[in-house]
């Protein structure tokens, strides 16, 4: 057997293994190349923003112009501002919320109440959008709904003290004493320096039409500490009507004096002449009794 022929047979496997690995060489190569280009390419369009994340950053641009022009009262262009807004992003509760508040703050108030009901639909556990349509709610007059708004808020968020007490002065004015109290109670409970609902539950006490509510020593622990927490010409009010109350006209009369110091007549006529009326009853030796 010829040595060449035995060599070629030998050579035939070593040749087809080197052409084989420098095929696959080539394929890794061009697989890594095309890997390279294809992954350029996808990762591109991550670059460039979309029409939604476009939308999303107006909207929050011009959100933030308006809560800038809420901020410094100029109510006008805080309303252009969120309406720009919600033309970017039309489901953002927040926004309906604060154009609200500037519609509020204008006198618009059917439009702030619209606007408090789009937030609440979109976020039903908004528990300050209920607080504050309740409020324009009862600015308007319209007491049973503002009962209902405060008390939606309520169930959402029960350790809000200004939720209770809001709820106890419609609850008041609407003829519900009983629960006025409750509330003024729960308001002092969450918040123990709340002057304000120390002051009005005193002024309940003491002024109630329905002779069942009056207490005149209540009336005259909550005044005290109502004035102990701060001393200024409302809190003095109730603190000589709760004096009255009891009987006290002399010290009710000296007290009411010092209300009248606290209001320029010229600017607050109307305060000033209620203040004055009420003066003239302590004289009398008449208690005052809620109008």
């Amino acid at each position: 057997m010829p040595v060449s022929s035995e060599l070629n047979v030998m050579k035939v496997p070593y040749i087809m293994k080197q052409l084989s690995f420098i095929v696959f060489l080539i394929l890794i190569c061009t697989f890594n190349l095309i890997a390279l280009v294809y992954g350029a390419y996808a990762e591109e369009p991550k670059q460039i923003p979309t029409a939604s994340t476009q939308n999303e950053s107006e909207a929050y641009k011009y959100y933030q112009l308006g809560t800038e022009a809420l901020d410094i009262e100029n109510y006008s262009k805080a309303i252009l501002y969120y309406s720009n807004s919600l033309d970017f992003d039309s489901f953002n509760s927040l926004v309906y919320y604060e154009r609200a508040l500037a519609y509020e703050y204008i006198g618009e108030l059917d439009r702030a109440i619209f606007d408090l009901t789009s937030a609440i639909e979109i976020d039903n556990f908004f528990d300050d959008a209920y607080f504050n349509r309740g409020i324009v709610r009862e600015k308007k007059g319209e007491f049973s709904k503002a009962i209902k708004d405060y008390t939606a808020a309520i169930d959402i968020n029960p350790k809000d003290p200004w939720y209770f007490f809001k709820r106890a002065y419609v609850k008041r004015n609407f003829g519900d004493y009983k629960g006025a109290i409750e509330d003024y109670n729960q308001s002092i409970k969450l918040s123990p320096n709340l002057y304000n609902a120390y002051n009005n539950l005193s002024w309940l006490y003491s002024t109630c039409l329905d002779s069942k509510y009056r207490d005149g020593d209540k009336a005259l622990s909550l005044a005290q500490k109502s004035v102990e927490l701060k001393r200024e010409g409302s809190t003095l009010d109730t603190l000589a009507a709760a004096h009255a109350e009891l009987g006290n006209f002399d010290m009710a009369v000296k007290i009411q004096e010092e209300v009248l110091t606290f209001i320029n007549k010229a600017d607050e006529p109307d305060l000033y002449m209620s203040a004055s009326t009420k003066l003239s009853h302590y004289k009398s030796k008449l208690p005052w009794r809620e109008q």
